[in-house]
């Protein structure tokens, strides 16, 4: 994930659930506030459990999401 300027690794941990995704992008983020909503190929994943930052502790999704902003339609990729 980008962030400001500095691209950072993001680890999931579960549990996510399957959605309806929509016709944006693979990656594209749906939804972002108590929970994390990125779309896939075919669907969307509900991030609910743990996100982790590269070089910080492992948050829950509503935790994490309080103190790290990834405005909806951000593009998370492969690394």
């Amino acid at each position: 994930v980008t962030l400001g300027e500095e691209r950072r690794k993001l680890k999931l941990q579960p549990p996510a659930s399957i959605i309806e995704g929509d016709s944006s992008a693979p990656g594209t983020v749906l939804e972002s506030g108590t929970r994390l909503i990125v779309n896939c190929g075919s669907g969307a994943l509900i991030l609910e459990g743990g996100l982790q930052l590269e070089g910080r502790k492992r948050l829950s999704a509503s935790e994490f999401l309080r103190g790290t902003n990834i405005p909806v339609g951000t593009i998370l990729g492969a690394w």
